[in-house]
């Protein structure tokens, strides 16, 4: 009975061995030295390729023991022009992440900076239409080698206690094309 299971066990074992697929994975893409010019808010980006979006002063009485609450929204309009002979621009989020609240990104750390808030981005006017950072890669058509889509931005609380102070962040946009 013993050398029956173990033949038996030999043969299922050869059986899928011979079912197994073999496969390629075709890797394409390309580089180019001529990436689209940004327009952010009606301002094109400085020889630092930075411009600054101003998500305004807040009363931190007004945030008290409302974990989740968001600051009005802010819209930021990507332009996009002389882009590349594509048909879209990916654009992706990038920069340090909160670490109470991972869909937001962190303010910048320090003396006199404000406390249990952080900074989402987002793809429409609804705040449910959040952009996590790193993440999310949000497509713009492009017609003409241009494109143009509308973020919108604001602060969020964190913490039931929000503590007073500069409430600055760096994002970085990173734009792939197809």
């Amino acid at each position: 009975m013993m050398k029956k299971t173990i033949i038996a066990v030999s043969l299922l074992a050869l059986t899928n061995a011979a079912s197994a697929i073999d496969g390629t994975i075709h890797f394409s893409g390309a580089f180019t030295d001529a990436p689209c010019e940004i327009n952010i808010n009606g301002s094109q980006a400085n020889s630092s390729n930075s411009v600054s979006v101003n998500l305004d002063t807040w009363s931190t009485a007004s945030y008290q023991n409302n974990v989740g609450a968001t600051t009005d929204l802010k819209p930021i309009t990507i332009s996009l022009s002389n882009c590349p002979n594509m048909t879209q621009a990916n654009i992706r989020f990038s920069g340090a992440v909160d670490a109470t609240n991972p869909e937001l990104f962190a303010i910048d750390t320090g003396v006199e900076t404000a406390s249990n808030v952080g900074i989402g981005i987002y793809k429409s006017s609804n705040t449910a239409d959040i952009i996590s950072p790193n993440d999310r890669t949000v497509s713009i058509p492009l017609t003409a080698q241009t494109g143009d889509y509308t973020f919108y931005a604001s602060y969020m609380t964190t913490g039931s206690s929000v503590g007073e102070g500069a409430a600055n962040a760096d994002v970085t946009l990173d734009i792939s094309y197809e």
